[in-house]
């Protein structure tokens, strides 16, 4: 199996980037799984407020227009759960 039929929660963080630089949304996924519970962390540190938190979050993983596309997953998935 070559590193680019590997499924992306297989991949290393480098590896990812590369996929999601390509609109691959399982990589982009997986990185949101691997990372976005320690960026609502970081978040929430800041803000000290769950909600905005969130938007953070979200705003950071998904820049302006971003956010709306199913492939997105800050905007289906929330980092808090």
């Amino acid at each position: 199996m070559t590193a680019s039929l590997a499924p992306a929660v297989d991949l290393g963080d480098v590896e990812l980037m590369v996929r999601v630089q390509a609109d691959d949304p399982d990589a982009f996924g997986a990185l949101y799984d691997r990372f976005g519970a320690r960026a609502y962390r970081v978040a929430y540190a800041i803000s000290r407020d769950g909600t905005r938190a969130e938007d953070i979050v979200q705003e950071a993983t998904c820049p302006s227009g971003v956010a709306a596309r199913p492939t997105c997953p800050s905007a289906a998935r929330s980092p808090a759960g």
